[in-house]
């Protein structure tokens, strides 16, 4: 999983047929559990607790406090622990490149991870890179990539504390999604998703701000600011 954390991208937009829990981190620190009822699409359960975050390192500041503040929702919400477990996590670092279309997977991904030790983030934690090609046209001579990248040692500690608590997770997505999924489920975008229109969603927080162009459901660019705006 830690080499395929964000892999199909748009299409973990929606829901699915299981039973899935939903945890997020947020920059706020603050931790959320929610459950949604897969045949009526509705939350069933819903709970938080403070987490702590730090921003500027884009991690979760304890993961043994992450991992007993789960478990305490997880009690307190009456969730069983081997429950499919999707986690959101704040979006580190995404990013747009553009590559010959003969360039092989392998040498994109090595491409991919030079660019994004550029970020202050991955110039001392190794950056774990999953992307994918969203190419307008099929003929073209060069492929367009969208890329995200998250701190090996973080990934690896999540999955690690999860593992010791016995908790079954099946996936690890960055905040745009968990975004982006939420706005479908509340039916803000059905009209944008079922007319492909071309649409924009722009996050702002503490540290800056990104805005995602969308046609449809698919991402066709990505570009994030950061701004000291407390000043």
């Amino acid at each position: 999983m830690v080499a395929n954390f964000i892999n199909n991208l748009l299409s973990q937009i929606g829901g699915g047929s299981k039973e899935v829990v939903y945890a997020s981190v947020s920059e706020n620190n603050l931790l959320e559990v929610i459950k949604i009822d897969p045949e009526t699409n509705k939350i069933v359960k819903y709970g938080n607790r403070p987490l702590g975050y730090n921003d500027s390192a884009k991690e979760i500041k304890d993961y043994t406090e992450f991992k007993n503040t789960l478990l305490e929702l997880f009690k307190e919400l009456n969730i069983p622990q081997k429950t499919n477990l999707y986690l959101s996590i704040p979006t580190v670092h995404v990013g747009k490149a553009e590559f010959p279309a003969l360039l092989s997977g392998e040498g994109i991904s090595e491409a991919l991870i030079s660019e994004a030790e550029q970020n202050y983030i991955f110039r001392r934690s190794e950056p774990v890179i999953s992307w994918f090609d969203i190419t307008e046209y099929a003929d073209s001579e060069n492929k367009t990539i969208l890329y995200s990248a998250m701190q090996r040692p973080a990934l690896e500690n999540i999955q690690n504390v999860l593992a010791e608590a016995g908790i079954n997770l099946v996936g690890i997505e960055p905040a745009i999604i968990s975004t982006l999924r939420a706005l479908k489920h509340l039916n803000k975008i059905s009209e944008q998703v079922n007319n492909n229109l071309v649409w924009a969603l722009m996050k702002i927080s503490s540290t800056g701000y990104s805005l995602s162009t969308m046609y449809g459901e698919k991402i066709i660019e990505y570009y994030n600011e950061p701004l000291a705006l407390k000043t």
